[in-house]
């Protein structure tokens, strides 16, 4: 592999009742260097993935819709520190005027920041905690109200797999959260009398607002969208299925990403070394 990734994660999970419904937390459990590494509940630098929460308050913030223009542009924000943050593209270049949805299928890195700077970087994190990334509350963890490379993925300690399927199955879910349901159910060992049982209606809140999410949805499974980077029919596609999908790679490619969703299924695939 030229970017030297030795391992990987995957957690698939249902998202209208919260329950895991496989989780690998590394590529060779067998292997004696990354096997003890549980990289599905470890944090990392999630990319571009996170974008699917910037644009999704965006919308929801009624501050852009799907067909909003942004100037993909050279960009350079003053921090509270003095410095200068100027992002860049992933293909190091412009790409003039864009609808939101092409910018977002995209992940035109420029607009993202645009959008984020606009909408505000506190009223993102509170909908990401929100929806299930909940790494995020902690004080070192949440991004400053001007860490502007927080929609890059550029986190202090980054998230957990675990964690971003389940702030996906929120989105999935049209905004409606369920708690992270490893178990359904526990027994006493003696007589079989259930001690507990997953209810995935009482454990369920909404924080998103529907159409917010079903909007990111639509472009996010729309290949059209995404056709300037990616190509069309790619394997971001599904012959048989309508499927919303989402990559992430880190700036130094430590980690590399991939979300699908649908309202009945979310996987998250990361590679990475632990």
């Amino acid at each position: 592999d030229k970017f030297n990734m030795h391992d990987g994660a995957l957690v698939s999970m249902d998202p209208q009742t919260g329950e895991v419904l496989a989780l690998v937390g590394a590529w060779d459990p067998s292997d004696p260097n990354i096997g003890q590494v549980g990289l599905a509940t470890s944090r990392l630098q999630p990319g571009s993935t996170i974008k699917l929460f910037t644009y999704t308050a965006a919308i929801a913030s009624r501050q852009y819709t799907m067909h909003s223009p942004i100037v993909d542009s050279t960009l350079k924000l003053k921090q509270s520190d003095g410095r200068i943050y100027q992002p860049l593209n992933y293909d190091r270049s412009y790409h003039g005027t864009c609808e939101l949805q092409v910018c977002f299928g995209n992940s035109f890195n420029i607009p993202a920041v645009k959008t984020e700077a606009k909408v505000g970087i506190p009223y993102i994190t509170d909908m990401e905690i929100a929806a299930g990334l909940t790494s995020l509350a902690a004080p070192d963890n949440r991004p400053a109200a001007d860490s502007y490379a927080a929609t890059l993925g550029a986190l202090h300690y980054g998230v957990s797999p675990l964690e971003l399927a389940n702030g996906v199955s929120t989105l999935a879910s049209l905004g409606v959260h369920h708690d992270v349901a490893p178990v359904l159910t526990i027994s006493d060992r003696s007589d079989g009398h259930v001690i507990y049982a997953h209810d995935p209606v009482a454990e369920s809140q909404r924080v998103i607002p529907d159409n917010a999410a079903f909007i990111t949805a639509a472009i996010t499974s729309n290949d059209a969208n995404r056709v300037r980077e990616f190509g069309a029919h790619g394997l971001l596609t599904l012959p048989d299925r309508k499927v919303s999908a989402k990559t992430g790679t880190t700036e130094d490619f430590s980690s590399n990403w991939t979300v699908g969703y649908t309202p009945q299924l979310v996987s998250v695939i990361v590679v990475a070394n632990p």
